[in-house]
């Protein structure tokens, strides 16, 4: 995720109202999606815009360098707002705990033992403040990348980290949860989280959270789910069913081959692909376009504009398809002879009423109800509300 300076929400003071602990969403629309943002430009209208598009989460920083800035004290009033306008929204908070501070180093990274102890008093701080607030707890934002992790990345100092900060947590929040380690490269063959797993990281944390950003069709991300999958059986066969979170992936709408029109089809793609892989949470990067330029990469990953929130198209089609959806979980995907086409079933949790969501990854496809209607597939996904379809065909 890119860096952000933190400074003050604008946003009225209110006092942090705890609220029950949960375990992860359980698939039901929209409950486990969420986006990231950055907390220097985020306010109330930020909170109502995204409660109102149907956001389940909200992911950011809990930087260590903004929160303390003199040795030994801790500031945490910009995120007790936060909390606090989450909490009324009933949106649930995955806080990245991350990043270096230069009251202990130079370094953004966790190298050495000064910093290390700094930044596991940071962390008590932290959940010491929120335990009661059903946070979800993310050690480090990509630390397999080189900018993240300096002066380049390390797993053995990223697990010495881990090791220490899980029992720190869990000293305060036995039942907290923890998610590690933000990969930010779902390439196959996984080199940093094999090394990690052969570390121990599966026995410490109750997910494992990937990025798994890329230049392809979304499609193409259920197979490295699957050899991941397989990854994480081959280390801990008991913890084989371990969830995956997808906590960061986004579609900047100035890609090569990208606009706005490509960015809602691949929104609304990747969201319905994490729900039929079991994907509990996942988190589109980010909220609102991060400046005003129409053709800087870097400005372009938002759901809203950078001026005056206008939403983008593809924010609009995530309200379509999350509304149509409402309630409901993936309960199969049918068709599976055709790669170039994915038609996936949801249903409410009685199985009484169904929403077929069809697509095709490039082209179109004319397709046929049990009932004799005739549909065409397109690349964007299209919602067949019937509580009566028993199969699809191929015309």
């Amino acid at each position: 995720m890119m860096k952000c300076v933190l400074s003050l929400l604008i946003f009225l003071f209110f006092s942090v109202a705890p609220i029950q602990a949960t375990e992860f969403p359980s698939g039901n629309v929209p409950d486990g999606l969420g986006v990231n943002i950055h907390m220097h430009n985020f306010t109330i209208e930020d909170g109502n815009m995204i409660k109102e598009t149907g956001f389940g989460f909200i992911r950011t920083d809990l930087l260590w360098n903004e929160v303390e800035k003199v040795k030994g004290v801790y500031d945490f009033r910009t995120f007790d707002r936060l909390v606090a306008e989450s909490n009324k929204r009933n949106i649930r908070i995955l806080f990245i705990l991350d990043y270096g501070n230069p009251l202990y180093g130079s370094h953004n990274s966790i190298i050495t033992q000064e910093s290390k102890v700094g930044f596991i008093n940071f962390v008590k701080q932290a959940v010491k403040r929120y335990k009661n607030n059903d946070i979800i707890w993310e050690i480090w934002n990509e630390p397999d990348c080189t900018g993240f992790w300096d002066p380049q990345p390390s797993v053995d100092k990223y697990m010495e980290l881990v090791k220490d900060v899980v029992p720190a947590i869990r000293s305060i929040e036995p039942d907290a949860k923890i998610i590690a380690p933000a990969n930010g490269d779902l390439e196959p063959p996984f080199p940093f989280l094999e090394e990690c797993f052969k570390r121990g990281l599966l026995n410490l944390v109750d997910g494992i959270s990937v990025h798994p950003y890329r230049q392809k069709h979304p499609e193409t991300v259920i197979e490295d789910y699957d050899k991941l999958r397989a990854l994480i059986a081959r280390y801990n066969p008991a913890k084989a069913n371990i969830p995956i979170i997808s906590s960061e992936w986004g579609y900047s709408s100035t890609d090569p081959g990208m606009d706005q029109e490509v960015q809602a089809k691949a929104i609304t793609r990747m969201f319905l692909l994490n729900l039929s892989a079991n994907i509990p949470i996942s988190i589109w990067y980010d909220w609102r376009n991060d400046g005003p330029s129409a053709t800087n990469r870097d400005h372009n990953w938002g759901l809203v504009g950078y001026f005056h929130r206008k939403p983008k198209l593809a924010r609009i089609k995530l309200v379509e398809m999350i509304e149509l959806l409402r309630g409901k979980r993936f309960t199969a995907r049918l068709l599976h002879s055709d790669p170039n086409v994915f038609i996936l079933r949801f249903s409410s949790d009685n199985n009484s009423k169904h929403v077929i969501v069809g697509w095709v990854k490039i082209g179109e496809i004319p397709v046929k109800l049990s009932n004799g209607k005739t549909y065409n597939l397109t690349e964007y996904p299209k919602y067949l509300k019937t509580d009566q379809i028993l199969e699809i065909v191929n015309e």
